[in-house]
């Protein structure tokens, strides 16, 4: 593996055990506001991968590179900006002087921005509709900028990054309204993309027709998708999937293997195992509640699975995430020194 660099930490990455590395939102946020910006130069051909407990919202400044969420892959390059939710896996590949400046949000701010954008459509459904990974790549919540919204909504990060880091009277107030604009200009972009978003009370079908339609991923397979985010506790079978698409078996499974990149029970299982993840750091609940309410209705196969994706036992790794972490600057990102090739 190649060595790994970070803003202001460089040296080798030793590859170690599968072990899924968890960001957790207290080693980036000081008192107050739950708001951290950090600039980050990708420069490996196969960087680390992890998930961590904070809305991430990163903006390609430069370069180019392979962004791989979950079971998924996309291509990115400068003006491209997209969403990763809490606890969603995801890693770079082959990348090449590829920049990236990232906006934290902690869940207590989230809930604070969902409240004042509640009538401002397009924000809520760029930053906080359905980031999970049963959304395909090409639904998710990503743009591409122009050079002179890129350079407009750049200007806005670095500052944002510099108060950050700077204590002072209304600290919190400036860093909150920083935020507000740089959405209200994202939401901007992303209207002109799609066109306005849905009323609140609407359903988001209509939204999904147009994502469809606009990156030519099959309806049947969205309906999936969808089925699987709302069943994925039920024993839920190959032909259960199938039939719900309305195809036989092996066509479906061929029609979502070439939208998705991995067949659709593989896809399931990694959603399951995405939501254990949820369920393991947000709750106290028992880690056979959680393989039951994942859709694992035996315990072993549960920990087994659990174990091959993220690289250790549930109840370990629960153990593992919670220990304390050590502060960052708003300048830092944690040394990649735990990592693997996803």
């Amino acid at each position: 593996m190649a060595s790994l660099k970070n803003d202001k930490t460089q040296g080798p990455c030793k590859p170690t055990a599968r072990r899924l590395p968890l960001l957790r939102g207290d080693a980036f946020f000081g008192e107050g506001a739950q708001i951290h910006v950090c600039s980050v130069l990708e420069t490996a051909s196969e960087s680390y991968r992890h998930a961590h407990d904070f809305l991430e919202v990163a903006t390609v400044r430069s370069g180019t590179g392979v962004h791989r969420v979950g079971a998924l892959s996309g291509r990115v390059s400068a003006g491209d900006v997209f969403v990763i939710n809490r606890f969603e896996p995801h890693a770079y590949a082959n990348t090449d002087r590829l920049e990236v400046t990232y906006l934290l949000l902690g869940l207590d701010e989230i809930e604070t921005l969902k409240t004042r954008f509640g009538g401002v459509s397009e924000v809520r459904a760029f930053f906080f509709r359905d980031h999970s990974p049963s959304v395909c790549l090409q639904q998710r919540s990503s743009l591409r900028l122009g050079p002179e919204a890129l350079n407009t909504i750049g200007q806005l990060l670095d500052t944002l990054q510099r108060e950050a880091a700077t204590p002072g009277v209304g600290r919190e107030l400036l860093l909150g309204s920083l935020v507000m604009q740089m959405m209200i200009r994202v939401g901007r972009e992303w209207e002109r993309l799609v066109g306005p978003a849905p009323e609140p009370r609407a359903t988001s079908q209509g939204a999904a027709e147009r994502f469809t339609r606009r990156n030519s991923c099959p309806e049947a397979v969205e309906r999936v998708l969808r089925y699987i985010e709302s069943r994925y506790a039920d024993d839920l079978r190959a032909t259960d999937l199938a039939r719900c698409s309305g195809f036989q078996v092996q066509y479906f499974a061929r029609l979502f293997k070439r939208c998705i990149g991995v067949p659709p029970t593989e896809y399931l299982r990694r959603y399951r195992v995405a939501r254990a993840i949820e369920l393991l750091v947000d709750t106290d609940r028992t880690v056979t509640e959680i393989a039951h309410r994942t859709g694992f209705n035996d315990l072993a196969h549960f920990v087994r699975t659990f174990k091959n994706a993220v690289g250790s036992p549930p109840g370990a790794w629960r153990r593992e995430v919670r220990k304390p972490q050590p502060k960052v600057t708003s300048i830092q990102v944690p040394n990649r020194s735990d990592c693997f090739t996803p």
